[in-house]
């Protein structure tokens, strides 16, 4: 009984019989009984019938929430909340369940065990597989002539560890190229760094006050293979272009380390980029650097189709 305003009430509790939980639990049993998990948990020995009956309840739960994987064809596919992973049971007298990846998260962590070589990694997602072998040579955009031979030049430069700077509209395959190369060396366990010229020149600059770019310069300039991708699309100061970029260039020409470049602009088109910083002629400047470019790497011109969802 319950006071409520000055009266009295009776409560009801409701409380579940023993024998109708246990024909609730025998009825979830048999209507999962003859299901692949049930039949997974038997045939890898994880559980007996009995253990599986003494603890339906929360092998139901693992049943509901490895049902996304059902007919799952690969990593593309999956409805995971927690791409690639899914729940595992262990028994050992308790019930736990553990998340673990599935074969398909795990054959892409072989696939990708080199990009732990690139100290810096600034790929899009999607190149981080790709090599000169997955270009389809056969393809109408890929088999005319002027393509094949910056295809062929950029795999012997890769091979004899030599500089190339890769130029042309967007599309064109140059930022594809050199993720072939920097995923090459990461394979064969050079360290690499692969860096997106606007994205990094802004994440360096955030780091002027604390100094810590001063750290980034002296990796990049012994790195042992560098790319630098998409340079000449960054907001160029006095800053990026001659506390950054230069010594950067600079320390690899007198080091000798092998460094890809990938820009839209060709050389000439680059300098005038490095020449003018806030309205300011500085041309001597702009061709330190272009020097510094010319002398580490040869050029090559990317022309053609878009070709970015043709591999």
């Amino acid at each position: 009984m319950a006071e409520n305003n000055g009266k009295w009430k009776t409560m009801d509790y409701h409380v579940t019989p023993a024998d109708s939980y246990e024909k609730q639990s025998q009825a979830l049993f048999e209507s999962v009984w003859d299901t692949p998990g049930i039949h997974y948990l038997l045939d890898q020995k994880i559980m007996t019938p009995q253990e599986i009956r003494s603890n339906i309840w929360q092998v139901k739960g693992w049943l509901d929430a490895i049902a996304p994987c059902e007919g799952c064809k690969g990593l593309s596919q999956c409805r995971q909340p927690k791409k690639g992973y899914h729940m595992e049971l262990v028994y050992d007298g308790i019930l736990h369940k553990n998340m673990v990846m599935c074969r398909y998260r795990k054959e892409q962590e072989n696939r990708r065990q080199h990009l732990g070589s690139i100290v810096i990694n600034e790929m899009p997602e999607s190149m981080y597989e790709v090599s000169f072998q997955t270009i389809d040579l056969k393809h109408p955009d890929n088999c005319d002539a002027s393509y094949l031979r910056v295809f062929k030049h950029a795999v012997e430069a890769c091979e004899k560890h030599e500089s190339l700077f890769l130029y042309g509209g967007m599309g064109t395959g140059k930022t594809y190229l050199a993720c072939c190369a920097v995923n090459e060396m990461a394979r064969k366990g050079e360290r690499c760094a692969f860096l997106s010229w606007p994205v990094f020149t802004a994440r360096a600059a955030a780091m002027v006050r604390s100094g810590e770019y001063r750290d980034l310069i002296r990796l990049l300039i012994y790195i042992p293979f560098l790319v630098i991708d998409d340079i000449g699309a960054e907001k160029v100061t006095e800053w990026n272009r001659d506390e950054l970029l230069f010594p950067i260039l600079d320390g690899r020409m007198n080091n000798g380390k092998p460094t890809w470049f990938t820009s839209n602009h060709d050389m000439t088109t680059l300098d005038e980029h490095f020449s003018a910083v806030y309205n300011k002629d500085e041309p001597l400047k702009g061709k330190r650097i272009m020097e510094r470019v010319r002398t580490i790497a040869e050029s090559e011109a990317l022309t053609g189709k878009d070709r970015r969802k043709k591999h």
